[in-house]
């Protein structure tokens, strides 16, 4: 019985921590034979093998304060910090993301891969995709300042709809082709 209410007692005053977690695909050099020392012997610097000081470099930029504050400026410091134990009716910038921050794990996907883990956890399910979207926005789409995170992940509503009208005019196309055969003589061979 004691078992029961102890464990009745913890699931009413610990909160859920949410995850979102997302899979990046850093793109760092596109062909390494395709670059060339200039005239005058000046040297090209070749990235390490698997790009491994690319991936880190990356992986600082997106767990940094700097990219926390921005992401916590625009999703708006109190809608961070609602529900965060101690900080529930703050609107503290510099505490949302020092929140954020603590929050943010990026991880390579496995050695010599160009893959990022990144993982954000927060006690409020509806914040939390939104939150690591806008982190991701801020460091992957920093040249593109009016792309939306969509365009990075695509827009399956827009695609379920375009299979759909393929999917009807096979349909249509299909029930035309039995029609017109249906109407034909038959030809018999000698």
């Amino acid at each position: 019985l004691a078992g029961i209410l102890a464990a009745a007692f913890l699931y009413l005053t610990i909160a859920p921590i949410y995850h979102s977690q997302a899979e990046l695909l850093i793109q760092y050099v596109p062909e390494a034979s395709s670059l060339s020392a200039q005239e005058g012997g000046s040297k090209v610097i070749m990235p390490d093998p698997g790009g491994a000081g690319i991936i880190n470099v990356e992986i600082q930029i997106l767990t940094s304060l700097d990219v926390a504050r921005e992401a916590a400026t625009n999703i708006g410091a109190a809608t961070i910090l609602a529900g965060v134990a101690g900080l529930a009716n703050s609107s503290n910038v510099d505490a949302a993301a020092a929140f954020i921050q603590k929050n943010l794990e990026a991880v390579p996907a496995d050695r010599g891969s160009a893959v990022i883990k990144v993982t954000l956890q927060h006690p409020n399910r509806l914040v939390v995709q939104p939150l690591l979207q806008e982190v991701i926005k801020h460091v992957f789409l920093r040249s593109h300042p009016n792309a939306a995170v969509e365009d990075l992940f695509g827009n399956l509503g827009l695609i379920a709809v375009a299979l759909f009208a393929v999917g009807v005019l096979i349909l249509i196309a299909g029930l035309r082709e039995r029609a017109a055969f249906k109407d034909r003589p038959i030809a018999m061979r000698e």
